[in-house]
């Protein structure tokens, strides 16, 4: 988790996106998950074994809307909205190796129905793209590489993302919405490499309320009440003659007064 931080710290992302994250809902990494505020955290966490999952982290100037996070067909995907001057759908998925043809076409099917004109999926698909004329997985390709034509999608990844294997992938639509994708090496003990790119879009940053506090200290007040004690109330108080219209000059002038010091 230091290590982590650390990477955070030392580079100005807006966009961090995880897959098998190993998190369960019930574990207290979650909580550290903000970074102190800097981030919203998304999760997609399995529930019934171990590994798995998918995190995406939004810096907090990009406002954003969750469609959903959630196990589908065996992987776990996340579906989110950039609220930037064009909407922008991100999806993140994590495909596991055992996941069967049927189901990976199931998959597919219920991204193709989140795609909108301009999106963007990442992911751990496992599905290698460099071996597609290998027969073991040949069928994966071919499912893999119609799902991308019939969408428009443009897979921008051509190294090899996990030892020999290309992987993990981004795809979006148009082709011209990612760009300057470099293949860097793995963080800390992870088997995969990190991936870096840009987004072309301008994302405004949310408006938030100031709130204003008082400085409410004690040498202050002293002053106050030096201020209260020097008026000379009996003149105040002699122009009016009702008990209402009294209070009304104390409390006019004790606000005055608090104003001027505070």
């Amino acid at each position: 988790m230091g290590e982590f931080k650390y990477l955070l710290e030392s580079n100005n992302f807006h966009l961090v996106i995880i897959t098998e994250t190993w998190i369960r809902d019930e574990m207290a990494i979650i909580s550290e998950m903000k970074f102190n505020g800097k981030y919203e955290s998304v999760f997609a966490n399995r529930q019934k074994k171990k590994g798995g999952g998918c995190l995406i982290l939004v810096h907090n100037d990009i406002p954003l809307k969750i469609n959903y996070s959630t196990t589908k067909f065996g992987c776990e995907i996340i579906n989110l909205r950039l609220n930037s001057q064009n909407f922008i759908q991100i999806l993140c998925l994590y495909r596991p190796p055992d996941c069967n043809i049927r189901n990976t076409k199931k998959i597919f099917k219920f991204m193709e129905e989140n795609i909108t004109q301009r999106t963007i999926i990442c992911g751990d698909f496992n599905i290698d793209l460099h071996k597609s004329n290998n027969n073991s997985n040949l069928n994966l390709s071919d499912i893999f590489l119609d799902f991308m034509s019939r969408n428009n999608l443009t897979q921008h990844v051509k190294d090899n993302t996990r030892e020999n294997s290309m992987i993990d992938l981004i795809l979006s639509r148009p082709s011209e919405l990612i760009s300057q994708v470099k293949v860097d090496e793995p963080f800390s003990t992870s088997d995969h490499n990190k991936i870096l790119f840009s987004i072309d879009a301008q994302c405004p940053k949310e408006i938030k309320n100031k709130i204003l506090l008082r400085n409410l200290k004690t040498k202050t007040f002293d002053k106050l009440n030096l201020d209260i004690a020097a008026n000379d109330w009996d003149v105040l108080l002699s122009i009016v003659f009702t008990s209402n219209d009294k209070y009304n000059i104390i409390i006019q002038n004790i606000f005055e007064l608090f104003n001027k010091h505070f």
